[in-house]
């Protein structure tokens, strides 16, 4: 009974050291919207916007990334890639993101982003 106890202790301690690990790491950055660039994509928040700035400068992240990212900004991430799809259907008619092991930005749609930019500028 003392080993196991001796166990359940070393255990408990290797535990207690990667959980203060973990705690001691970097949180993600993440870049702050403009109002412009809200009022561009008017009717996503901020963080929505976010997201599709960052698909849009990258044209496709890791689903790891992107999950990351929206939890960092308290949105859970398949509702908001069904956020941003419901609202690149209300402006384009099809959706902006393809789900994956990567988040894809649909390279059509890369440049009606621009334009919709444009428009609102």
């Amino acid at each position: 009974m003392a080993r196991t106890q001796r166990e359940t202790d070393a255990v408990a301690e290797l535990l207690a050291n990667i959980f203060e690990e973990d705690a001691t790491l970097a949180p993600v950055e993440t870049p702050v919207a403009s109002a412009a660039s809200e009022a561009s994509f008017e009717g996503l928040d901020g963080p929505h916007t976010e997201l599709v700035e960052l698909l849009e400068r990258k044209g496709s992240v890791a689903r790891a990334e992107f999950d990351q990212r929206a939890r960092a900004m308290k949105l859970l991430p398949d509702g908001a890639i069904e956020r941003i799809n419901d609202w690149s259907f209300e402006r384009f008619e099809e959706s902006l993101l393809e789900d994956g092991d990567e988040i894809v930005m649909v390279p059509h749609l890369r440049e009606r982003l621009v334009q919709l930019r444009e428009t609102t500028a």
